[in-house]
């Protein structure tokens, strides 16, 4: 797409008075306050809220043919995010339910999005992503730990800094936060693009560990489920094994509809 102007997003869902000193920073930053860069911030409270509020941000592309970065403030592990940190919470969002709308939005903008975490654990999203659909995004920039306010703020401020938003600002994002945060030695935040999490979520030896946990659990299925007639584990293993690899080469022929190059 060719959009008429640009802009970031930025969407808090919090509702326990963080959100208040995280956009009071934000608005701070050089680039927004010295007017650089449009910034827009939404603060939606409820599961409903957040759901419309995507809603329209799709809309808002078609309607104002607009590109925006999407920064994403929230409490999160590694099942999702959520408004509130209680356990007792009934507003949580799971990754799944987000790429819902993230997808939409990267296929508006051409398998383009730019996707920022100000989140605990928001990379760990990369692990529900289904690699038989559209990448959900184009790039993340987020953290596999807890990440403090204080972090989360200097950390960001060294994203909007320059040569934002130049195409090539990304390049050492990850590199320059991680200096801003103190985190050079540890980092805490990393970025992946689409491409780099299809192939590792395709390729069953990038992690032998999580793969045989898998085949495990497949394993225990069909012995639960009764739906096997093989009657010795290792066998039952070995055929697992055989059947999840066979359906990963499967997937990675779908690489290019998942990167939008078809």
């Amino acid at each position: 797409m060719e959009p008429d102007k640009f802009i970031v997003v930025v969407v808090q869902f919090l509702n326990d008075g963080i959100e208040e000193k995280l956009q009071y920073e934000m608005q701070k930053y050089e680039q927004f306050a010295n007017g650089n860069i449009p910034l827009e911030i939404y603060n939606p409270t409820t599961k409903q809220e957040l759901f419309s509020l995507f809603e329209m941000l799709i809309q808002k592309i078609v309607n104002e043919n607009c590109y925006f970065i999407l920064q994403i403030n929230a409490h999160g592990c590694e099942m999702g995010i959520a408004a509130n940190p209680s356990p007792k919470s009934h507003e949580y969002i799971l990754w799944n339910e987000l790429f819902i709308f993230t997808r939409q939005i990267n296929e508006k903008f051409d398998g383009q999005l730019i996707m920022l975490l100000a989140v605990c654990m928001g990379n760990t999203m990369i692990g529900c992503i289904d690699p038989s659909l559209r990448a959900p995004f184009k790039y993340i920039m987020g953290s596999f730990e807890s990440v403090t306010i204080k972090n989360a703020i200097d950390g960001f401020r060294e994203f909007y800094n320059k040569p934002f938003p130049d195409v090539k600002f990304v390049r050492d994002c990850a590199k320059r936060m991680n200096k801003a945060v103190g985190k050079e030695t540890s980092p805490l935040f990393y970025e992946f693009y689409d491409s780099t999490c299809f192939d590792a979520i395709c390729n069953p030896d990038r992690d032998p560990k999580f793969f045989q946990e898998m085949v495990y659990k497949y394993v225990l299925a069909k012995t639960v489920l009764k739906t096997t007639k093989i009657k010795s584990f290792c066998e039952l293993v070995e055929t697992v094994d055989k059947e999840l690899r066979g359906l990963l080469e499967i997937t990675r022929s779908n690489r290019n509809y998942f990167l939008f190059k078809s």
